[in-house]
C-alpha cells in the first residue's frame, strides 16, 4: 500500500504541479509533441528572466515548465478554498521518454541553479536530487547540489566533506571540468581554514589566563590545603619544618582576616584588576597570570601526592612559596589602598 505523502511536506516545485495544474489543464491534454513545444515557450521565457536576474519570476516559469509533465490533480473541484486533504490528490507523471527525461532534467536544473540565487538551498539540493535519479551522471546536478550543500552560513565540516564528496564525483565524469575544479579547490580551501580557526580558537582558549577568582576563596582553598600538609607530614620530617609551616598557616589565617575587611564591597571585576605596581607585578600581565597558574597547578598536584618525605617535594614547595610571595605581593597592595597601613 502506498504511503500518503504530505502534501505541505513536498518541496515548492512538486507543489506548483497542484497550483498551476487548473491554468495549464488545457495543455496537459495535449500530445507530448505539443507539450514539448510549450515547454520550450515556458523555458525561454525563464531563461529572458533569469539573465534580467528576475529571480522569483524565471522561477515560476521554470515550475509551470515542470508541471507539463509532472503535475497534481485534485479531486476536490474545491480545493483552492479550503485545506488541501492528501487523500483527494492523485500524482501525474508522463512517461519517461528520452524527450521527457531530457525535459525534466532542463526544468529541475534550471529550478536548481534559480534556488541558489535566491538561496533557497534545500530546494536547489533537492531539485538535483531529482536530477540524479533520471541522470547519476549529470555533471551540473552533482555541481549545484555541492553548492547547495556548501553556501549556507552554518555549513560546517560535515556539509563541506558531503560537497567535496560530490565534486570528486563530478570530476571523475568529467576530469577536465574547470568550473568543477574550481569550486573543489574554493570549498577545500574554506574547510582549511575552518578547520585552523577553530584549532586556533580552541588553542587560544586553552591557553588564555584563568582570571582570578575572589581572593578570600583562593585563601580559603589554600588554608584547607595547608592544614591537610600539617596534619599528613611524614614523620622524618624536621619538627622545626612543621613549625615553620604552622606559624604560616596561622599568618594566613590573619591575612584573610584582614583582607576580608579591606576587600568588602569589591566587585569580582574590581579584584581582577588590582595591580601589585608597589612591587612591580601586574596581575592582569598574561606571563605573570600564567606564571601563577602553573605555580599554583604544581603547588596542588604536589599536595595531592602527600606524604611525602620532605627532601623528595622541595621543587613543590619552590613553586608554592612563588604563589605564596606574589599573593602576599597583592595583599600588601591591597591594604595599603585600603589606608590600612597608612
Amino acid at each position: 500500500m502506498a504511503v500518503k505523502v504530505n502534501f505541505y511536506s513536498l518541496p515548492q516545485f512538486q507543489q506548483a504541479g497542484l497550483l498551476y495544474s487548473s491554468d495549464l489543464k488545457p495543455i496537459l491534454k495535449q500530445s507530448i509533441s505539443e507539450k514539448i513545444q510549450y515547454f520550450i515557450h515556458k523555458k525561454t521565457e525563464g531563461t529572458e528572466l533569469f539573465n534580467k536576474k528576475d529571480y522569483p519570476a524565471a522561477l515560476e516559469k521554470y515550475h509551470q515548465s515542470l508541471t507539463l509533465f509532472r503535475w497534481i490533480e485534485n479531486k476536490n473541484p474545491n480545493w483552492n478554498n479550503r485545506q488541501i486533504n492528501d487523500n483527494d490528490l492523485i500524482y501525474k507523471n508522463e512517461e519517461l521518454t528520452e524527450d521527457v527525461k531530457s525535459c525534466l532534467i532542463t526544468s529541475y536544473l534550471n529550478i536548481a541553479i534559480c534556488s541558489l540565487k535566491l538561496e533557497q538551498w534545500k530546494e536547489a539540493e533537492l531539485a538535483c536530487d531529482e536530477v540524479l535519479k533520471i541522470d547519476d551522471k549529470s555533471v551540473k546536478a552533482l555541481y549545484r547540489k555541492a553548492q547547495a550543500i556548501a553556501s549556507p552560513s552554518s555549513a560546517g565540516a560535515e556539509e563541506y566533506q558531503k560537497s567535496m564528496k560530490l565534486l570528486k564525483q563530478a570530476l571523475q565524469i568529467d576530469p577536465k571540468n574547470l568550473v568543477v575544479w574550481q569550486k573543489f579547490n574554493e570549498i577545500k580551501e574554506i574547510s582549511e581554514e575552518r578547520v585552523i580557526s577553530g584549532e586556533c580558537k580552541k588553542n587560544l582558549r586553552e591557553a588564555a589566563p584563568t582570571p582570578f577568582t575572589n581572593p578570600i576563596n583562593e585563601l580559603d582553598d589554600m588554608i584547607a590545603k595547608w592544614e591537610y600538609m600539617v596534619n599528613h607530614m611524614s614523620t622524618s620530617t624536621d619538627s622545626s619544618e612543621v613549625h615553620k609551616f604552622q606559624k604560616n598557616l596561622e599568618k594566613i589565617k590573619k591575612y584573610k582576616a584582614q583582607l576580608k575587611s579591606s576587600l568588602a564591597g569589591l566587585t569580582e571585576k574590581e579584584l581582577t584588576k588590582l595591580k601589585t605596581n608597589k612591587f612591580g607585578i601586574d596581575i592582569s600581565d598574561y606571563i605573570v597570570s600564567s606564571e601563577i597558574k602553573e605555580a599554583k597547578n604544581k603547588g596542588v598536584e604536589l599536595i595531592r601526592n602527600y606524604p611525602l618525605p620532605i627532601k623528595e617535594s622541595w621543587g613543590g614547595w619552590f613553586y608554592i612559596s612563588l604563589f605564596i610571595i606574589i599573593f602576599l605581593a597583592l595583599l600588601a597592595y591591597s591594604l595599603e589602598s585600603k589606608g590600612i597601613y597608612s
